[in-house]
């Protein structure tokens, strides 16, 4: 968990930063581009630059900086810092997680010392070493008084080396419950041949180990069952002991004594309480558990991002189909930015086949077009500026839209709907009785406002510059307040000209 945390969380956190990033360029790129046609629409007369403009210079060079290497790419002096900012959240989590899973030992803190390992064995050792047969004193007796006496009388009396141990074997003693292993330790200590019996107190099962006794391994496997692994109907573990000294003793000799393989060590009970550490054993597949996670979510963050754009796309193709242009009453200055780079794109490609338009309808969708490129592109540099406010950007949206209806529907590009000029054009007129009270005067409205009207545009002004708070458009300085009262879109044109100072 520890690996796939240090790995997933900040890959990412880096891969959604750069892909926001990489959209808001895209995004930015697109509102600040304008149509190629933008600064060479304009007539006669030359144009004043705005009051605390930058020059032209200075601009087109910001501009080349800023287009360099692709709109949606990241420049390297961006990436360094989020590439440090994921290896220092990496490092945090790492550090966190060493903190916070400390500890080193799994058990109850008490370990087990070699010496106490080594209790029961020397305990049985020393036992067989005074009586070939050692019954354990800390388990059930498995043997009553005469079954012992005659047990000990015929292992004194075999022709083979035979000692017997009833000591119960499990996971938790030193030799991990491996019978093999406690007969190897038992042989260590008693240091001669001999064939090593351990019986179990308890389930009744015998084993036994043949340790250099000149006796056949074979017949010690084949012997019956029962000798082994005893059964409910079978004798008591005494007569079983009995029986199985009567079977070895008529057991073939071999040539040579055998020696068993060497059992693996039982595991430290220590060493079994140690844990591992934080950054091991599992810590590397879980990095790349990590990764995959990572990938994975920002798959699905970039999908779902995707959906979104192409179901607004769809929505807004739709609106645009039935002849609803986009008009929120609060736009932000990045949806003026955008929507009036696309409107003068559209715009521009309209101008081109209008051969057989008539002369006034064609020269005011030029004076449209040229009005919008004086509000948002002072420098002539073919790209909407980056310092033009949100009235000037509304403006050149209400004018493009005008300049595309005198293309498109002559009859009704003439005026503007008052109460939210970016509806488009005003086909009808209603009564209309200004806030502060007086007599209801005629004003022109679009279709819906006519029905029911709708809220008056608000903008920013110009020195909040995009962030302070909003007010009607009516009230705010420029050429787009005329609207309110009522002003054409030729009385438009004509102010932004004056406005500028271009005649």
């Amino acid at each position: 968990m520890t690996g796939i945390a240090v790995a997933a969380t900040p890959l990412t956190a880096l891969l959604i930063t750069v892909y926001a990033l990489r959209r808001r360029r895209v995004r930015r790129a697109a509102a600040a581009g304008a149509p190629a046609a933008l600064g060479g629409t304009r007539t006669g007369g030359g144009s004043k630059a705005r009051p605390g403009k930058k020059g032209s210079a200075g601009k087109k060079g910001s501009a080349g900086k800023r287009s360099a290497g692709g709109p949606g790419r990241l420049p390297r002096t961006r990436l360094l810092p989020l590439l440090a900012g994921a290896v220092v959240l990496a490092g945090l989590i790492a550090f966190t997680a060493s903190q916070v899973f400390d500890d080193t030992d799994g058990g109850d803190g008490s370990r087990p010392t070699a010496a106490d390992l080594r209790t029961r064995v020397d305990r049985v050792a020393d036992g067989l070493r005074r009586d070939p047969l050692y019954l354990d004193p800390e388990s059930t007796p498995a043997l009553d008084t005469a079954e012992s006496d005659r047990l000990r009388k015929r292992l004194r009396g075999m022709d083979l080396p035979v000692v017997i141990a009833a000591v119960p074997s499990s996971t938790d003693d030193e030799s991990g419950g491996d019978k093999e292993l406690l007969a190897k330790s038992l042989h260590d200590r008693l240091r001669r041949d001999l064939l090593i019996v351990l019986a179990e107190p308890v389930s009744g099962g015998i084993e036994v180990v043949n340790y250099g006794t000149r006796v056949n391994d074979m017949y010690l496997i084949d012997r019956p069952r029962d000798l082994s692994y005893p059964e409910s109907t079978d004798p008591a573990l005494g007569r079983r002991l009995d029986q199985l000294l009567t079977y070895l003793a008529k057991s073939p000799k071999d040539s040579t004594g055998n020696t068993p393989y060497v059992p693996p060590s039982a595991a430290d009970p220590a060493e079994e309480q140690t844990l591992p550490g934080l950054f091991a054993g599992d810590f590397a597949p879980g990095l790349l558990v990590g990764a995959f996670a990572a990938g994975l979510l920002f798959g699905l963050v970039a999908a779902g991002c995707g959906m979104v754009r192409v179901i607004t796309r769809r929505v807004r193709a739709a609106d645009s189909a039935q002849g609803l242009p986009q008009a929120p009453h609060q736009p932000s200055l990045s949806w003026l930015r955008r929507t009036a780079r696309q409107e003068l794109d559209a715009l521009t490609a309209a101008l081109e086949p209008t051969a057989a338009l008539p002369e006034d309808d064609r020269r005011r969708a030029w004076e449209c077009l040229d009005a919008a490129a004086l509000l948002i592109d002072g420098d002539s540099d073919s790209r909407i500026d980056a310092d033009a406010t949100p009235t000037a950007l509304a403006c050149a949206v209400v004018l493009a839209r005008a300049g595309r209806t005198a293309i498109e529907e002559p009859a009704a590009g003439q005026h503007a709907c008052h109460r939210n000029p970016l509806h488009g054009a005003a086909r009808k007129r209603a009564q209309t009785r200004p806030d502060g009270g007086g007599r209801a005067r005629s004003l022109p409205v679009c279709e819906a406002c006519r029905v029911t009207p709708g809220p008056v545009l608000r903008l920013r002004s110009s020195g909040s510059a995009g962030r302070g708070s909003s007010a009607p458009y009516p009230a705010l300085p420029g050429p787009l307040a005329a609207l309110g009262d009522g002003a054409g879109i030729d009385q438009l044109t004509r102010d932004v000209r004056e406005y500028f100072g271009v005649h």
